[in-house]
């Protein structure tokens, strides 16, 4: 298989992998290939060669993921133009002694719930629009604050900026990291950041007429931008076979405290009511179809975390039939 070829031919360039590790994960790798139902290690010593006692053994020794990671991007991903896109997942979880384990954030039922919390950075292939893991971080438990918790995703993007910034010029998030720290942050490493902002994002035209000579600093402003009557004044780009509408324009973000360009994405359902989205980019000179194309490529890291969840153990159940099922139903 492709897959066995070229995860022997990773670990083969890792040479503080001994010949005994490697050899229990070439065939562990085998086993998550064909395992059905629940990962556990009695499960695994079912389907591999190896005891229980063994694999949980194996399993407590140390290995560095992200060095394995680096190897799969170089080894096949060269010449690809790639993005850097960061998320994060809420996974179930109840356990009293497990690490990490306090209220995060689910999509499933919109509301804050017991679990953990994995943040993730992957590189996505603008073409293929495939998204490879690169980074995996657990969120620790007790953080508090939100604004402490974006110092931990912060930390992550930090730890892998000597790497990225060889392969990548842009990170991609969701609304949720369109956040001044966030930006200062990413910018402040070289990158461009793209995201999404509110629909009543506050924001100010940028002044272009000519300045009266009087004293004092230059006017900068033109006023605040109604995004519901604001596409006269911004750039019609392109119409897309989909029914989305492109508009552009470079304004002032008053949240971010900096210039940044604006894609309006206007749509209009069945019934005529029109409805927008706001997508903002770092780069004022990126052309609006890239910031469209790229954020559209954000979405590729959720197939990441799905194929964990429901192929690779991650959930030991279908979030269908677990405990957030019956908190979906409450609410």
């Amino acid at each position: 298989m492709k897959a066995i070829s070229a995860f022997q031919t990773i670990l083969a360039k890792m040479n503080k992998v001994s010949k005994p590790l490697e050899s229990f994960l070439n065939e562990l790798l085998i086993v998550f290939l064909s395992l059905k139902g629940r990962y556990c290690f009695r499960n695994l010593s079912r389907w591999a060669s190896f005891c229980e006692h063994t694999i949980s053994r194996n399993f407590a020794k140390a290995f560095d993921f992200y060095l394995f990671q680096q190897q799969f991007m170089d080894c096949f991903l060269q010449g690809r133009k790639l993005i850097a896109v960061v998320d994060c997942s809420f996974v179930t979880k109840a356990g009293k002694a497990t690490f990490g384990v306090d209220k995060f954030f689910s999509s499933t039922v919109k509301k804050a719930v017991k679990g953990l919390e994995l943040s993730l950075i992957a590189l996505a292939d603008t073409e293929s629009r495939e998204a490879f893991s690169l980074h995996v971080r657990q969120t620790k438990a007790g953080l508090g604050q939100e604004q402490n918790r974006i110092d931990y995703y912060l930390e992550q993007i930090e730890a892998v900026k000597d790497y990225v910034q060889k392969k990548v010029e842009y990170f991609v998030a969701d609304g949720f990291y369109a956040k001044k720290k966030v930006v200062d942050k990413i910018t402040g490493l070289g990158f461009g950041f793209i995201s999404k902002l509110r629909s009543d994002a506050d924001m100010k035209y940028l002044y272009t007429g000519e300045h009266e000579k009087r004293k004092g600093a230059k006017k900068k402003y033109e006023g605040k931008i109604i995004w519901k009557d604001c596409f006269e004044k911004f750039t019609l780009v392109t119409r897309l076979d989909n029914g989305i509408s492109l508009y552009s324009k470079n304004v002032y973000s008053m949240c971010l405290k900096r210039q940044v360009r604006v894609l309006v994405l206007q749509t209009y359902n069945s019934k005529g009511k029109m409805g927008y989205a706001l997508l903002f980019s770092t780069n004022i000179k990126q052309a609006p179809e890239e910031i469209y194309h790229y954020y559209s490529l954000r979405f590729a890291i959720e197939f990441l975390f799905k194929d964990a969840k429901s192929h690779l153990g991650l959930l030991c159940y279908s979030p269908e039939f677990g405990p957030l099922a019956k908190l979906k139903n409450k609410y």
